[in-house]
């Protein structure tokens, strides 16, 4: 996902925090409104995502509800809400693979993985970005390792997914990569918001590929040395 150019400032899982989150979301989630596909819908294809899931708690759910209520204020469109269900931390761009692809890929990131392991990420303000044809606009949390550590961890992750999408003759993620959590969307682009600083930290131990309608999940259970 891109960053906006700098002459458009104007784009610069507890049931309970769910609950939270709708009472106070701009609206409900509207998949696909004035959205344009990036890619044509071709039969036979399955749609992949590799990610980093998100466990939503009370203050998280928070803290996404008012960033909503602030790109809301001085939206020139609708603000759609990211269904909580689907808050995640991206690996991928989206892509596609044929059926008798899905399992030789699912294995070779079981593969890539083996040497990876868990890391701490931490909430770190709001960012606007906007895909590359910019017909969507993303209000994020931007999303940053804790620790040195971390951040190595992060870069030979994102190395990981991006050497097996190569081998599969898909595009690599967005560079320079940028670890965010989309939580609004528009077809226009957002005005900047300050927000205040709040605290939320997530250990990624666990990453997940959508593959259609199937979900593959790999544990990072690698330990320090």
């Amino acid at each position: 996902m891109a960053r906006p150019p700098k002459r458009a400032r104007a784009c610069a899982a507890l049931p309970d925090a769910a609950g939270m989150l709708d009472a106070f979301s701009v609206g409900a989630p509207q998949p696909h409104v004035g959205r344009v596909r990036q890619f044509a819908h071709v039969e036979g294809d399955f749609a992949a995502l590799v990610f980093l899931p998100v466990q939503l708690t009370s203050t998280l759910a928070k803290h996404i509800a008012a960033v909503r209520s602030a790109l809301a204020l001085h939206a020139v469109s609708t603000v759609q809400a990211v269904d909580p269900a689907g808050l995640h931390i991206s690996l991928s761009r989206t892509f596609t693979l044929k059926r008798p692809q899905l399992l030789p890929f699912t294995d070779a990131l079981r593969k890539a993985f083996r040497p990876r392991r868990p890391l701490k990420l931490r909430a770190h303000g709001v960012q606007m970005l906007c895909n590359e044809t910019r017909t969507c606009f993303f209000g994020t949390l931007a999303m940053r390792p804790v620790a040195a550590a971390d951040e190595e961890e992060a870069r030979a992750l994102l190395a990981s997914v991006d050497a097996v999408l190569g081998a599969f003759g898909k595009p690599p993620f967005y560079q320079p990569p940028i670890l965010h959590m989309s939580v609004a969307w528009s077809v226009a682009p957002f005005q900047s918001v300050s927000m205040p600083s709040f605290e939320y930290e997530t250990c990624a131990d666990r990453v997940l590929c959508k593959l259609g309608a199937k979900v593959e999940e790999f544990r990072l259970s690698k330990k320090p040395p």
